[in-house]
């Protein structure tokens, strides 16, 4: 029997990876209905003499070709009905109460029939599940109803099995859930699959529904960010002052030394002025401070004198 530490460490490695995971490879998302559902109405009935039923789908979409679906009631009163199918992207299936089995999903290749006792190993022909190594793990979106349990086998071309440990869901809404591949027990060579299969727990009065499943790996490291490259400032001018432009779409100021000459502006009926100042080096202009000064205070002067003309 497993013990309650075991138990906890395969929990822990099923979930953890969900927080670093991505999907790269859809197996099948349901996406090819089986049109016809599995039904089984129960008699009377032992664990001995089970009742089986089962279907089988034939597309190219499938992996393999085809999918084998089958239900299985064991134990329950008669008339019971227990369904399981495939339909508008979903896998479902559902059992009465009182009424207890399981559903079988295979994929085995194309052979026209269900085998429950053992696949054909050369079905999925040498399916690679870890994509070159870049997968480490089994992801499945499921609901329930009531608690049940999902296992998965794989087979590889040489008829070796590897089992996944149980997958507990609780009663509840969709959710996601993944298998690491290194939580598998057996001896299957992972990058030689031959088959596949998936049991669910119909217990009484399931209703479980599988929305595909995939297999899903570590996301690619993002590329670092690159800093911008900061702007330099302007070099000083050789003549003691720089010209500068300020206007409403620059997000900066600019030296106007290499543009262009100046064209000629005239004020117009919206009444707008153009103002353009003009900077002294005083730090080398200290002998003539007063002269500057003045020109400073005339240019002020005309400034004023224009806006108010305008204005």
């Amino acid at each position: 029997m497993m013990s309650l530490k075991t138990f906890f460490l395969f929990a822990a490695l099923i979930v953890a990876v969900a927080a670093q995971d991505v999907d790269l490879s859809a197996f099948d998302s349901f996406g090819v209905d089986l049109t016809v559902p599995v039904i089984i109405t129960t008699d009377d009935f032992d664990a001995q003499n089970p009742l089986v039923q089962s279907n089988t789908v034939l597309d190219s979409a499938v992996p393999g070709g085809e999918r084998d679906l089958a239900i299985v009631a064991e134990n329950g009163p008669s008339n019971g009905v227990l369904v399981t199918g495939v339909s508008g992207n979903l896998w479902s299936v559902s059992t009465p109460p009182q009424v207890s089995g399981y559903s079988l999903m295979q994929y085995d290749g194309v052979d026209g029939q269900t085998q429950l006792d053992g696949p054909t190993v050369n079905g999925l022909n040498g399916f690679d599940v870890t994509l070159g190594g870049a997968a480490t793990s089994l992801h499945v979106i499921i609901e329930s109803d009531v608690p049940t349990e999902y296992t998965f086998f794989f087979y590889d071309a040489n008829n070796q099995l590897s089992t996944s440990p149980t997958l507990n869901i609780p009663g509840g809404d969709f959710d996601d859930y993944f298998i690491t591949f290194a939580t598998l027990s057996g001896s299957a060579d992972l990058t030689n699959l031959g088959a596949m299969e998936i049991l669910v727990e119909a217990f009484d009065n399931v209703d479980t529904t599988m929305e595909g499943f995939f297999f899903s790996g570590p996301a690619s490291n993002p590329s670092p960010s690159i800093p911008p490259v900061p702007t330099p400032a302007p070099e000083p001018s050789p003549n003691g002052f720089t010209w500068y432009t300020f206007d409403d779409d620059d997000n900066g100021r600019s030296p106007c030394g290499d543009e262009p000459d100046r064209r000629s502006y005239f004020l117009s009926d919206d009444n707008i002025v153009y103002y353009y100042f003009f900077g002294f080096d005083f730090t080398t202009q200290e002998e003539s401070s007063s002269d500057a000064a003045t020109a400073v205070l005339s240019a002020a002067a005309a400034v004023a004198g224009v806006a108010a003309a305008v204005l």
